[in-house]
């Protein structure tokens, strides 16, 4: 079958969450259609004209055609902020917004009577728009996480007031968006069976498929090397709120704490572009690491013995945790890290909802070696069994294969 994938992002390098995500799909996808690609690329990730480039060509490889546009509001300070006050003010949420381009438009239906697709994905809700007057009926919306339930999750949170009200609105704004949009298209495809109850409870209506976040069985492996004694670990985008906010809880409520019972712990944060507010905490204090962004996360993942995943905040389920399953790591992490996987406490991961608790089972590993080798085995168990992209991709084509026939 012919495939368009309309995307919000450029899918390469495969680092990080949502690009691992999207990267792996495309890939399963490819096996067993043409694909052409309509892609955004978001300067976050690939600032640099060379980069864009270079992840176009790799991409170029896989897939019949790539063609990528700039997100407008990218080039500049002000147009971003009118846009931001336009979604506040106006009726369309900023999820929309941000997406929208009388470019892409003409990209995608150009790209619709050129190659005539079977099946339109769109892999995101902000992207429904370009096709939905005339493609719903062979359109595949993918849900990274549930937007409004997301936004709604940040403006309960959101101490600042006008923080919390601009994230209450989008996130109502976003769940009127998700109720009427989500019914119109052929397949919803979410993460988890638990957003999958989310998304139903919005649009009871809409067909919604479980197609789950993976991770590569074979490149996230183990290397039994020794570990550095009492060594924790993190690794995530740290300009993603949830991973910033993650760490500064980690830091102020449940270091010292730690600190206090075995001084000689130590802390490796890696991820890319963390902010001020983060280097300012560990700046005084040796024991911890901020590495910025990492080509290559698996040795700091290898060389700790334990994975700490302190999420309060976000949506959708943490390929962090995966990857770090699959390298076998003893993990610590809170309910909402460990949300929309079917992993139970104490048998794959330890879960602690408030800093005594986390305290506690940090140090419980440190001081149980078989315990954190009864955690890492059945981790490395759970995820081959369950949460390999090979396993992934044959549920993902049972998807296009039901609408596309």
């Amino acid at each position: 079958m012919k495939m368009l994938w309309i995307s919000h992002l450029l899918p390469y390098p495969p680092k990080g969450g949502v690009m691992q995500r999207s990267f792996n799909l495309l890939q399963k996808a490819s096996k067993e259609n043409e694909v052409f690609l309509c892609t955004f690329n978001q300067k976050a990730w690939l600032p640099e004209t060379e980069q864009m480039l270079d992840a176009k060509k790799k991409l170029e490889k896989y897939y019949k055609v790539v063609e990528v546009l700039s997100i407008p509001s990218d080039n500049s300070r002000i147009l971003w902020g009118l846009l931001v006050l336009y979604s506040f003010i106006g009726p369309t949420s900023y999820t929309v917004n941000w997406t929208t381009s009388k470019k892409m438009q003409e990209l995608v239906d150009g790209a619709i009577r050129r190659y005539c697709p079977d099946i339109i994905h769109c892999d995101t809700l902000g992207l429904a728009h370009y096709v939905l007057e005339k493609e719903s009926a062979r359109t595949v919306l993918n849900h990274h996480n549930i937007e409004s339930q997301m936004m709604l999750r940040r403006a309960e949170k959101e101490e600042n007031f006008l923080k919390k009200l601009y994230f209450f609105q989008e996130g109502t704004k976003l769940r009127t968006y998700e109720k009427k949009i989500c019914p119109l298209v052929a397949a919803n495809i979410v993460v988890s069976e638990l957003d999958r109850m989310r998304l139903l409870e919005i649009a009871p209506k809409a067909e919604v498929r479980v197609v789950p976040n993976g991770v590569d069985v074979d490149y996230f492996r183990a290397v039994e090397k020794s570990k550095i004694r009492h060594n924790l670990v993190f690794a995530g985008s740290m300009d993603w709120y949830p991973n910033e906010d993650a760490m500064v809880y980690f830091l102020n409520d449940i270091w010292p704490h730690l600190k206090n019972i075995h001084r000689d712990a130590s802390l490796t944060i890696a991820g890319r572009m963390p902010s001020q507010r983060l280097k300012d905490l560990i700046s005084l204090d040796t024991s911890v690491q901020l590495t910025g962004y990492v080509e290559d996360i698996r040795p700091l993942i290898d060389q700790a013995e334990i994975y700490v995943c302190p999420i309060r905040d976000g949506g959708g389920t943490k390929l962090k945790l995966l990857d770090a399953m699959a390298m076998r790591k003893a993990i610590v992490t809170t309910t909402v890290g460990a949300e929309g996987f079917d992993v139970r406490d104490g048998e794959h991961v330890l879960i602690a909802d408030d800093p005594k608790g986390f305290v506690e089972k940090i140090c419980s590993l440190f001081e149980n070696e078989e315990l954190r080798h009864f955690l890492s085995r059945n981790a490395r168990i759970f995820v081959e069994k369950y949460y390999s992209w090979e396993v992934i991709g044959k549920e993902l084509l049972d998807v296009y294969g039901a609408v596309g026939k």
